[in-house]
Protein backbone atom coordinates (compact mmCIF):
# COMPACT_ATOMS: atom_id res chain seq x y z
CA UNK A 1 0.00 0.00 0.00
CA UNK A 2 2.84 2.45 0.81
CA UNK A 3 5.22 1.19 -1.86
CA UNK A 4 4.92 2.88 -5.26
CA UNK A 5 1.77 4.69 -4.21
CA UNK A 6 3.72 6.60 -1.56
CA UNK A 7 6.17 7.87 -4.13
CA UNK A 8 3.61 10.32 -5.59
CA UNK A 9 3.09 11.72 -2.09
CA UNK A 10 6.83 12.39 -1.73
CA UNK A 11 6.93 13.99 -5.17
CA UNK A 12 3.87 16.07 -4.28
CA UNK A 13 5.51 17.25 -1.07
CA UNK A 14 8.70 18.21 -2.92
CA UNK A 15 6.70 20.00 -5.61
CA UNK A 16 4.77 21.91 -2.92
CA UNK A 17 8.09 23.02 -1.39
CA UNK A 18 9.41 24.13 -4.79
CA UNK A 19 6.16 25.97 -5.53
CA UNK A 20 6.33 27.68 -2.12
CA UNK A 21 9.89 28.85 -2.82
CA UNK A 22 8.83 30.13 -6.26
CA UNK A 23 5.86 31.94 -4.69
CA UNK A 24 8.17 33.53 -2.10
CA UNK A 25 10.59 34.68 -4.82
CA UNK A 26 7.71 36.09 -6.89
CA UNK A 27 6.31 37.89 -3.82
CA UNK A 28 9.72 39.43 -3.10
CA UNK A 29 10.06 40.56 -6.71
CA UNK A 30 6.52 41.96 -6.67
CA UNK A 31 7.23 43.90 -3.46
CA UNK A 32 10.51 45.19 -4.86
CA UNK A 33 8.86 46.52 -8.02
CA UNK A 34 5.98 48.04 -6.03
CA UNK A 35 8.56 49.85 -3.89
CA UNK A 36 10.45 51.03 -6.97
CA UNK A 37 7.21 52.35 -8.49
CA UNK A 38 6.45 54.26 -5.29
CA UNK A 39 10.00 55.64 -5.21
CA UNK A 40 9.67 56.86 -8.80
CA UNK A 41 6.37 58.51 -7.93
CA UNK A 42 7.86 60.13 -4.83
CA UNK A 43 10.83 61.41 -6.83
CA UNK A 44 8.49 62.97 -9.39
CA UNK A 45 6.44 64.53 -6.59
CA UNK A 46 9.62 65.74 -4.89
CA UNK A 47 10.69 67.56 -8.05
CA UNK A 48 7.31 69.27 -8.26
CA UNK A 49 7.43 70.15 -4.57
CA UNK A 50 10.93 71.60 -4.97
CA UNK A 51 9.77 73.64 -7.98
CA UNK A 52 6.75 74.94 -6.05
CA UNK A 53 8.95 75.71 -3.04
CA UNK A 54 11.35 77.73 -5.21
CA UNK A 55 8.46 79.69 -6.70
CA UNK A 56 7.08 80.41 -3.24
CA UNK A 57 10.54 81.37 -2.01
CA UNK A 58 10.94 83.85 -4.88
CA UNK A 59 7.49 85.23 -4.13
CA UNK A 60 8.45 85.51 -0.46
CA UNK A 61 11.64 87.39 -1.32
CA UNK A 62 9.63 89.84 -3.42
CA UNK A 63 7.34 90.49 -0.46
CA UNK A 64 10.31 90.93 1.83
CA UNK A 65 11.82 93.49 -0.54
CA UNK A 66 8.54 95.41 -0.51
CA UNK A 67 8.47 95.18 3.27
CA UNK A 68 11.90 96.80 3.47
CA UNK A 69 10.83 99.58 1.10
CA UNK A 70 7.71 100.35 3.14
CA UNK A 71 9.71 100.12 6.39
CA UNK A 72 12.07 102.80 5.04
CA UNK A 73 9.07 104.99 4.24
CA UNK A 74 7.75 104.55 7.78
CA UNK A 75 11.16 105.40 9.22
CA UNK A 76 11.46 108.64 7.26
CA UNK A 77 7.90 109.68 8.13
CA UNK A 78 8.60 109.03 11.81
CA UNK A 79 11.77 111.13 11.62
CA UNK A 80 9.75 113.90 9.96
CA UNK A 81 7.20 113.76 12.81
CA UNK A 82 9.97 113.95 15.39
CA UNK A 83 11.59 116.93 13.64
CA UNK A 84 8.23 118.75 13.55
CA UNK A 85 7.96 118.20 17.30
CA UNK A 86 11.49 119.57 17.75
CA UNK A 87 10.58 122.59 15.57
CA UNK A 88 7.61 123.36 17.80
CA UNK A 89 9.54 122.89 21.05
CA UNK A 90 12.57 124.86 19.82
CA UNK A 91 10.38 127.42 18.05
CA UNK A 92 12.44 127.09 14.89
CA UNK A 93 10.35 127.32 11.72
CA UNK A 94 13.23 126.31 9.48
CA UNK A 95 13.10 122.82 11.11
CA UNK A 96 9.84 122.40 9.22
CA UNK A 97 11.90 122.37 6.00
CA UNK A 98 14.04 119.59 7.45
CA UNK A 99 10.86 117.70 8.38
CA UNK A 100 9.47 118.28 4.89
CA UNK A 101 12.66 116.85 3.40
CA UNK A 102 12.41 113.68 5.49
CA UNK A 103 8.71 113.47 4.63
CA UNK A 104 9.49 113.80 0.91
CA UNK A 105 12.02 110.97 1.13
CA UNK A 106 9.42 108.87 2.95
CA UNK A 107 6.89 109.67 0.25
CA UNK A 108 9.37 108.51 -2.41
CA UNK A 109 9.83 105.15 -0.67
CA UNK A 110 6.06 104.87 -0.28
CA UNK A 111 5.55 105.54 -4.00
CA UNK A 112 8.22 103.03 -5.00
CA UNK A 113 6.63 100.43 -2.79
CA UNK A 114 3.19 101.06 -4.23
CA UNK A 115 4.50 100.93 -7.80
CA UNK A 116 6.23 97.60 -7.24
CA UNK A 117 3.46 96.13 -5.10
Amino acid sequence: MYGSGARWITISALLSAVFAVCAAIAALQSGHHANEAMLDEYKAQQKEIEKEAKEKEEHSFAHFDLHRTFAKAVTFFQIAIAVVAIAVIARRKWFLWVAATFSAIGACFLAVGRLHG
